[in-house]
């Protein structure tokens, strides 16, 4: 196989990680047994009911966050390394979204072309917004309200663990098991929550942070369910699970609540 030929199938891997993505709708579940709503690209639905390297710490993070504090999940020991700087990412998403849309998102102008967006070392991906996706996660996030952050919860991870060994080997997407599983089942097997729950699932980014501003950007998402989920003032626990996934290499799942207790 020539270099031009494996150049051209890595890009199309990598769009269509993209499109698999916006396709993925982020599971929301609204309190008191209501139905949830659908929040994904092309309305697929998903229902509910009630009931980064750590080692190199920038000046830009000393500046804008208390790393520390932030840092929840860094000595549970149920977490991967990138599983705990996604926790830390989504917290600092959520405690200065402006900062965040400054340090990372700004700059990233330079690198849209109409619909392409160029990364350098890597291939292009052909996004479905373009930049506008990009100028309006922007816009949000420096009129977001502070939040508190989220505390990292072992049942939560299971959960989400569980989806990604179901569903990743299978080259699966979308938040129904293979098993037949929901969000509800799933979390319910390790633990008691109450408030509104919520999922959301990446394919295609490896780090941390691109897993958390790819959901952000939510190109293609009509709804921003994924976006709204990382700013919901109401979650107050996350669970997060990377895998392996046989089509996009790599899958990210989150799973958040407003109240979880953990099964002994």
């Amino acid at each position: 196989m020539t270099n031009s030929t494996q150049n051209t199938l890595a890009r199309i891997t990598s769009i269509l990680a993209l499109v698999v993505l916006l396709s993925c709708s982020s599971g929301r579940h609204i309190p008191n047994h209501t139905t949830g709503t659908s929040t994904g690209y092309d309305s697929q639905s998903s229902v509910g009911t009630e009931n980064s390297n750590w080692q190199h710490k920038t000046t830009i993070n000393n500046t804008h966050w208390d790393i520390e504090s932030l840092d929840t999940a860094r000595n549970v020991s149920y977490l991967s390394e990138v599983e705990k700087d996604i926790v830390l990412e989504l917290n600092k998403v959520r405690v200065n979204p402006s900062a965040f849309a400054r340090v990372y998102l700004v700059n990233r102008r330079q690198n849209y072309n109409d619909r392409l967006f160029h990364r350098p070392g890597q291939p292009d991906l052909r996004t479905k917004e373009g930049i506008s996706a990009l100028e309006e996660c922007i816009r949000t996030l420096r009129n977001a309200a502070a939040l508190d952050h989220l505390r990292p919860s072992r049942g939560l991870s299971s959960a989400a663990q569980d989806h990604v060994r179901d569903t990743g080997p299978k080259g699966k997407i979308g938040h129904m098991g293979q098993d037949k599983s929901t969000i509800d089942t799933r979390i319910s097997r390790y633990g008691r929550w109450s408030g509104t729950i919520g999922e959301n699932i990446s394919y295609g980014p490896e780090t941390a942070r691109e897993i958390v501003i790819q959901l952000l950007i939510d190109d293609g998402v009509k709804s921003r369910g994924h976006r709204r989920n990382i700013l919901e003032s109401q979650y107050v626990y996350v669970g997060v699970a990377v895998g392996h996934h046989k089509m996009f290499t790599t899958m990210c799942v989150m799973d958040f609540a407003t109240a979880y207790f953990d099964k002994r």
